[in-house]
């Protein structure tokens, strides 16, 4: 809510207190991931929940991506066409002073592009989740 923290005004959280009202340390992750760590964290309800949703997203993604049964195959991704080039974005995001927010969003375009995948279907829908998947899977560890 843009107000400062502090246990004299006592309008602080703990993190003990976050997680009893969110369980799941990727929610928090998330939020902290949003945040560049030279800025001050904006602490709320509402960007938990609006985390909590962003990490739903890309677990219902995952979810549907691994039970999606299709013809083509990972050699079908070398003849097809142009995707977004998530790495570089991801990289001159982190190289920026390590801009995780921006970072952040490179994932979230990638999920933007698995989901439109989904719903495209046949071998240009195989290709964007598929680059997608990897993508999310491999810079979200770097995160």
């Amino acid at each position: 809510n843009g107000e400062k923290m502090s246990k004299s005004l006592g309008n602080y959280t703990t993190v003990d207190q976050v997680l009893e009202r969110y369980p799941h340390p990727d929610y928090l992750k998330l939020l902290f991931l949003k945040t560049h760590y030279r800025s001050p964290l904006d602490y709320s309800d509402e960007k938990m929940n609006e985390a909590r949703k962003n990490w739903q997203d890309f677990r219902g993604f995952f979810r549907i991506h691994d039970q999606i049964q299709t013809e083509y195959s990972p050699k079908d991704m070398e003849s097809a066409g142009v995707v977004p080039n998530f790495m570089t974005r991801f990289q001159e995001a982190v190289d920026e002073d390590l801009n995780t927010p921006q970072a952040l969003a490179v994932l979230f375009d990638a999920l933007s592009l698995g989901q439109k995948g989904i719903e495209r279907g046949g071998k240009e829908g195989f290709l964007w989740r598929e680059h997608a998947y990897s993508s999310i899977l491999e810079y979200g560890t770097v995160l």
